[in-house]
């Protein structure tokens, strides 16, 4: 079971908002330190009972435009922050599409083609939480418009679940908000190649070494608890279900495992 650290903007977004950080994580069934610096780690459910408990907490249906909008890019994690490193909205997008595995559960894919398709997913989840989607759709626009310094109307814009107040994300975004199978937003081919006003390019020498070994230790601990949920497949039918049996069938010693 995949274990994600609550990151940073949480507080950043809860602070804008005027919300406690306890209140929430006692709305979510969850304990305080979550939010402390050594924060314990939440799983799937986890994570979307976050936002559902969000959402209940401040039950105005243009949240997800408010997080999306008053948040501050520089106070995000580091893979987030690179984006602003980037020469233009396409190579932001391909590379936290890379990194994004740092930062939870969520996944970008990006559709080959002339103009810019993003796509937000959730792995394992099939529905995700509403506002994370729309805050998603909104902090993409948000984004490009920052980095742009231009106010950028995306060509397409997607979700399964449409917001209550349609008309307000529609002057948000210039486009309605159309039904698709996913959260979606469609950038032009002109918008994407457009260069970033003020980027941060000497940084990412920094930035690019640090989160690559971060993610390179991410899919390592990943491709071990796959092999140990193979290992204990196999050997739990033969009541093998040691600590020392699962080490000794995926070759390592007990301590290392």
């Amino acid at each position: 079971m995949a274990l994600f650290r609550v990151e940073p903007f949480w507080l950043v977004m809860l602070s804008t908002l005027g919300l406690a950080p306890g209140t929430l994580a006692r709305r979510a069934g969850l304990t305080d330190q979550i939010f402390s610096p050594q924060p314990e780690k939440v799983d799937l459910e986890g994570w979307a009972a976050l936002w559902d408990a969000l959402a209940k907490e401040v039950p105005r249906p243009t949240l997800a435009l408010e997080i999306g909008q008053a948040l501050s890019f520089d106070a995000f994690d580091p893979a987030l922050f690179a984006t602003h490193c980037a020469a233009n909205l396409r190579e932001a997008a391909e590379r936290l599409a890379r990194y994004k595995p740092l930062i939870g559960p969520c996944r970008l894919s990006l559709a080959q083609g002339r103009d810019l398709a993003i796509g937000c997913d959730v792995v394992g989840m099939p529905y995700p939480p509403a506002l994370w989607g729309l805050a998603e759709l909104v902090v993409w626009v948000s984004l490009a418009r920052h980095c742009t310094a231009t106010r950028i109307v995306p060509k397409r814009v997607r979700a399964p679940v449409l917001p209550n107040d349609p008309t307000a994300y529609q002057s948000f975004f210039g486009v309605p908000i159309t039904p698709g199978p996913r959260y979606e937003v469609v950038f032009w081919e002109r918008d994407a190649k457009r260069p970033f006003e003020a980027t941060e390019a000497s940084l990412w020498q920094f930035f690019e070494p640090v989160l690559s070994r971060r993610l390179a230790e991410l899919e390592a601990q990943t491709q071990t608890q796959e092999r140990v949920r193979a290992a204990l497949f196999e050997l739990l039918p033969t009541g093998q279900n040691q600590l020392s049996q699962v080490a000794k069938r995926l070759a390592m010693s007990s301590r290392s495992l």
